[in-house]
This record gives C-alpha cells, sequence and structure tokens, in this order.
C-alpha cells in the first residue's frame, strides 16, 4: 500500500518550477510566515520536524524541532512538522498565518481532497481541519528549498536530538537558527 502511494506521489505531482525568487520574503503585515520542514531517513525509518515563525520584518517569533521515529515516507515527517507547527502557532495567538513548505505533496494534500483516502489520509485531514479551526486566516503555499533553509536546517536538528526529543524557542533561538535566517534575506535584500 505504502508502494502504491510512494508511486502515485512520484507520478502525479507536478514538476517544480524554477523561480526568480531564491530566497524567503516576509508576509503582509499583520501576517505571520510560518516555514516547515520534515527529515527522513529511508534505512533507519527515523527524521526529524522544524518549523519557524517569522513576522512581517523578518523577526522570528518562534522555532521548534524535534525527533521522529516509525517513520515510513518523507511526507509523513512533513504533515507532522506542520501539525506541530499549527499547534504552536495557535498557542502563541497567532490568527493570520502562510505556511510555506518544500514537499508540494503536503500543499497538494491541504489544498486539496485527493489524498484524503491515502495512507497519509488522517494526517491530512488533521492538519486541514486545525488550520480551519484555530486561525481566521490560512494559507499553505509552495517554496523552493533554497526559501526554506531555516525550516530545514531546523528539520536536520530535530533528527539529532536524542534527549530531549523536542525543542521550542521564543525569539532567543540558536546560532545555527540566527544564521539561516540571516542568509534568507541575501539576494534582492541586499
Amino acid at each position: 500500500m505504502i508502494e502504491n502511494l510512494t508511486s502515485f506521489l512520484r507520478g502525479n505531482v507536478l514538476k517544480k518550477t524554477t523561480t526568480k525568487d531564491s530566497c524567503w520574503k516576509p508576509p503582509e503585515k499583520n501576517y505571520v510566515k510560518i516555514n516547515i520542514d520534515g527529515a527522513f531517513t529511508k534505512d533507519t525509518k527515523k527524521g526529524g520536524w522544524g518549523f519557524i515563525i517569522r513576522n512581517s520584518k523578518g523577526g522570528v517569533e518562534a522555532a521548534g524541532a524535534g525527533r521522529l521515529s516509525r517513520l515510513s515516507e518523507a511526507i509523513q515527517a512533513e504533515t507532522i512538522a506542520l501539525l506541530y507547527a499549527v499547534e504552536r502557532a495557535s498557542e502563541l495567538g497567532c490568527r493570520n498565518v502562510i505556511f510555506e513548505t518544500d514537499a508540494l505533496v503536503l500543499k497538494q494534500a491541504i489544498d486539496g481532497d485527493a489524498y484524503d483516502n491515502s495512507v497519509f489520509g488522517a494526517l491530512f485531514r488533521e492538519a486541514k481541519f486545525k488550520l480551519l479551526y484555530y486561525f481566521q486566516s490560512a494559507f499553505i503555499n509552495w517554496c523552493p528549498r533554497s526559501c526554506n533553509v531555516a525550516a530545514h536546517k531546523l528539520a536536520s536538528f530535530g533528527a539529532s536530538l536524542v534527549e530531549p526529543d523536542i525543542c521550542m524557542w521564543l525569539s532567543d533561538v540558536p546560532n545555527f537558527v540566527t544564521e539561516a535566517v540571516a542568509s534568507d534575506f541575501v539576494g534582492p535584500y541586499v
């Protein structure tokens, strides 16, 4: 069944397009942007998740990372990253949110119902319900990996955690996150 889903996803995913915008852009005023990412190692079935919440000035509001085990596909880690980010954003009182992911299948699964009966359909439906219930306005956008560096580094960090297996930060994030955030603004912002 998982092999069928993997085959279906590979055969039906839209091709990623190259854009001129290859770095992170802040959201409009009154919104926060939450970049999410999942990490997955097929051999060990382990991985991690990460997210970073930034305001319209690009300032970090919060970040999180965690370890995952018993995974079967990368999309599972990506969706769990979204769920952790949704919960944290809700806890912080965020009302207008834009989620960004470099997993096109996740965007497609959240935007429609084509994947609702797939092996990870319950996760997709849970995420859609929470996005609708927790926020006044919520969108999910696809972005290239080059625009998702901070979340990618957080997911990799999460995969390496032992104890504790989850880390959450408010605006005072670790240096590797600060460096990734600074590198996001290289390009049109310099």
